[in-house]
């Protein structure tokens, strides 16, 4: 028997509160009775608030288990799942249980124990980039502090080619 869900909205306000220890586990409980109310009642609230509570744990690999196995479809711009009716597939508590959700999370060792600063840079300035030269209703976006994506630029390449100067010889 399913809970209700005023029981797992109850369950998934406390969930967040508990020991590590405790927590992949009933997350996996969790996801598995929202799946649950996804498939019977096409309600999929219970997984937004699931992602909501899921602070300090991998959210992307949590949505990504919700929307493999779940008529549910996330919605970055709200932040909240919506119901996916094209989703092809049938409740089956006993195997939704048997796919961890952490299954997919990176192991400690797979974690890069360095960064590359200036390869994020660049990689938040082709964003900007591209977010500022999409058209609104056949007008180019407004951009505010234009001029700090310029200086980032400029520091970006004073950092990436301050190495590859050739000094001036005299003549």
């Amino acid at each position: 028997m399913a809970m209700s869900i005023k029981q797992l909205n109850s369950a998934i306000a406390s969930w967040g509160k508990r020991s590590a220890k405790v927590i992949k586990t009933e997350a996996q409980s969790l996801l598995v009775e929202c799946a649950c109310h996804a498939f019977n009642d096409k309600n999929v609230d219970p997984f937004t608030r699931m992602v909501t509570a899921a602070e300090g744990l991998d959210r992307k690999t949590i949505v990504a288990w919700i929307t493999k196995h779940a008529p549910a479809t996330w919605v970055q711009e709200t932040g909240s799942f919506k119901w996916n009716k094209s989703f092809k597939g049938e409740f089956d508590r006993e195997f939704l249980t048997k796919q961890v959700w952490w299954e997919k999370t990176a192991k400690v060792t797979e974690i890069a124990t360095e960064i590359d600063l200036l390869e994020m840079v660049r990689q938040f300035i082709k964003r900007a980039e591209k977010e500022a030269g999409v058209e609104v209703a056949g007008k180019k976006r407004e951009v505010k502090h234009a001029a700090l994506l310029d200086a980032v630029k400029k520091i970006a390449n004073d950092t990436e080619y301050a190495d590859k100067a050739t000094p001036a010889t005299a003549e």
